[in-house]
């Protein structure tokens, strides 16, 4: 898992990350990065969360790897963000149907 994770005592679990450290800091600039002109000022971030799912990760690991040897060793990754409005956050990490793939 990354360095950043927590010790878990169950599978998935969320954490809230600490504004002012450096990863809220590198989430923070990297989603404001990503946003358009129309919309800098207009979004403010409440906080960040980090969801910890080990048997995600895993998929993703063995799926990572995959492409990474299929495309001579890029993995081909991009980052990609979520915010919420009538979802509740949990179901996109609890719902194996509406997970995250």
């Amino acid at each position: 898992p990354p360095r950043t994770w927590k010790a878990q005592s169950s599978p998935v679990q969320v954490f809230r990350v600490a504004a002012g450290t450096e990863e809220h800091s590198a989430v923070s600039r990297a989603f404001y990065a990503s946003l358009s002109r129309q919309q800098d000022g207009v979004i403010t971030i409440l906080h960040v969360e980090r969801v910890q799912n080990i048997p995600l990760w895993n998929e993703y690991v063995t799926a990572r790897k995959l492409v990474r040897d299929k495309n001579g060793g890029d993995a081909n990754e991009a980052e990609m963000w979520h915010g919420t409005r009538a979802t509740p956050p949990q179901t996109l990490y609890e719902d194996k149907e509406c997970a995250f793939d």
